[in-house]
């Protein structure tokens, strides 16, 4: 996973700034500055990215710390393993020694390059090629024996993702403007055609043009073949799509290939029962639709007509149409669609699947999940008073304090006396460090949201004019933090509730069944899953653009909120939770049934 830019990539790639990292705290204030705006500018990278392996049994993660004096790359396995990993800086080749001394080489690559097209704003952005995987070449044994694989080159297509955002000028100096942008992956990929050793040749057949992907083709067979080129055994793929919703469609996003059965056939030609393979038959949308859970998931909401949550009805009523966002919420009876469910052997035995919905209970750093309790500031009265001879008027600030990141409604109103006098009158929000976060003077009823980290916040009052009395009000609407706590909270995706092995497929006497428990032992209401991080959809952003109200060069401060959340809400690998506590049951009844 390439966090930022490609570690290898030259003068700028983490394994080529190690050394300007480690004297950042000796830098002078302008070198921090100017340290800090390539890092925002993606001129230098200064985070590792993670490579993962899976071979021959073993499977784990790493990361590249430098290069030692010798040119060659130091590596550390999360978690330790025993392995010498070597490398070089341009990283042609992995080579891993593992320790019973077999060498696996890893040589041939795989680019993937993303394509960016967005609808609002910016230019279509097409990203280099970067190496993405390193395909096993071949092995070496203790006592020099080599099995190697033979690869074929070929190309995919396919539609990766959509991300949307939406901005608004608090203060109405700029223009609001929302963006999507749609991202297609290419993959020069690596398919393998033969693993050859000194007793024959396994070899790979992709033959079934794959409908859901562009250019792809699905595995059709795998043949075992003797020193004599003889077919000793073959395994044949029979493929299918799954239910897709509308039924109508027949664009590529809305197909998703499964497979169906593996047929095993020997050298006679006799062939044994297949394996089949059984999912869930909810229809999917396409792969572009919308309704999408926070973690990605199908939620069934095909009503969504965009991707940037909506703001919860009580909590803010406008923000450049948000109102209106997407229902993000996830949905177990939808997510489930097209999981696989059932294994059917030759045998005539069974495997069968059942899951149920992720839950957590907590935070990374925190113990439970906090409640938020609606809690309106009342009305504050923020009257400002001008004198005849024209002195400036200003109320005095009151405080209020948000102890909890949240999205607050601001409301507004601001009304002159009769006769009008020749005055204007403002109200502000500032926070602790005295930016002022927002500032409105018109006469109509005016509503706004606003992102607030936890904090201490100022409203205020000014007039500037002489005459009558002018009366200003600004009304809060925020939630404050409770001190009771959710133990079980619904979160995206699945985990496997139970597992039951039957050996044939009528007698369910000698049933092997394993239900598993994701609650803690010491609190068995709580759900041992965590979060990452809280979800987070709002930022600010300052920039510099043209406006109607300030000509050309005017500082726009724009909320915007966002599809994808501002923190990560899965990891790498794209588990949603983690679980500290997985408790496995053995029996058929689970109050009955052992644990370990």
């Amino acid at each position: 996973t390439v966090m930022g830019l490609p570690d290898e990539r030259p003068l700028a790639g983490f394994m080529h700034n190690t050394e300007s990292i480690s004297e950042f705290l000796n830098y002078s204030p302008i070198q921090h500055h100017e340290y800090l705006q390539s890092i925002a500018d993606h001129q230098i990278d200064v985070q590792p990215d993670e490579f993962f392996f899976n071979f021959a049994g073993y499977a784990g993660r790493f990361v590249i710390e430098g290069v030692d004096p010798d040119g060659f790359l130091i590596i550390h396995t999360i978690p330790y393993q025993n392995f010498k990993i070597i490398a070089e800086q341009q990283l042609t080749y992995f080579k891993i020694i593992t320790p019973d001394g077999m060498t696996y080489h890893f040589n041939n690559i795989e680019l993937t390059r993303a394509t960016t097209v967005c609808e609002g704003g910016g230019d279509e952005q097409i990203d280099e090629s970067i190496k993405s995987s390193w395909y096993l070449e071949s092995i070496t044994g203790v006592n020099g024996t080599v099995i190697t694989f033979d690869y074929a080159d070929g190309t995919i297509l396919y539609y990766a993702t959509t991300s949307e955002s939406r901005l608004e000028d608090p203060w109405l100096y700029c223009t609001d403007h929302d963006t999507e942008c749609n991202t297609d992956i290419e993959i020069a990929l690596k398919r393998l055609q033969s693993i050859n050793f000194s007793n024959g040749t396994v070899r790979f057949f992709a033959e079934t043009e794959r409908e859901d992907a562009e250019y792809d083709y699905a595995l059709s067979r795998i043949e075992v073949v003797n020193k004599q080129e003889e077919i000793i055994r073959s395994y044949h793929f029979q493929y299918d799509y799954h239910p897709i919703e509308p039924i109508n469609c027949n664009d590529r996003e809305c197909k998703r290939l499964m497979l169906i059965s593996i047929t095993e056939e020997g050298m006679d030609g006799a062939q044994l029962p297949p394996y089949r393979f059984e999912y869930d038959p909810t229809p999917l949308p396409s792969r572009n639709s919308k309704a999408q859970d926070h973690w990605g998931f199908y939620n069934g909401a095909l009503s969504n007509q965009t991707l940037v949550p909506a703001y919860p009805e009580e909590e803010c009523e406008s923000f450049n149409g948000a109102a209106d966002g997407a229902n993000r919420l996830p949905n177990f009876s939808f997510a489930k669609a097209a999981v696989l469910t059932g294994l059917l052997y030759p045998s005539g035995g069974t495997a069968t699947y059942t899951y149920e919905e992720n839950r957590f209970g907590r935070y990374q750093d925190q113990l439970g999940v906090d409640t938020f309790e609606a809690n309106e500031i009342p009305r504050i009265d923020l009257s400002a008073f001008a004198s005849s001879n024209g002195v400036n008027s200003t109320k005095p600030a009151d405080t209020f304090v948000v102890n909890a990141d949240q999205i607050v409604r601001i409301s507004t109103s601001i009304e002159f006396g009769n006769p009008p006098c020749e005055c204007e009158a403002s109200v502000r929000l500032i926070n602790s460090n005295g930016q002022v976060l927002f500032e409105r003077g018109d006469e109509d009823a005016y509503e706004n949201c606003l992102f607030l980290p936890a904090g201490t916040y100022y409203l205020t009052s000014e007039m500037i004019g002489s005459g009558p009395t002018a009366h200003a009000t600004i009304t809060t609407y925020y939630y404050e933090l409770q001190n009771d706590t959710i133990k079980s909270v619904l979160a995206g995706g699945l985990r496997i509730k139970e597992v039951r092995l039957r050996k044939d497929t009528v007698n369910s006497s000698d049933d092997q069944v394993v239900r598993y428990s994701y609650n803690m032992a010491t609190d068995k209401d709580r759900s041992s899953g965590f979060l990452l991080s809280t979800i987070l959809y709002d930022y600010g952003f300052t920039t510099r653009g043209f406006s109607e109200v300030g000509g050309p060069g005017t500082t726009c401060d724009f909320q915007v909120r966002t599809s994808v959340s501002q923190v990560p809400v899965s990891t790498a690998n794209g588990n949603p939770v983690f679980y500290a506590e997985v408790t496995e049951f053995f029996g058929d009844m689970l109050p009955n049934g052992s644990a370990a």
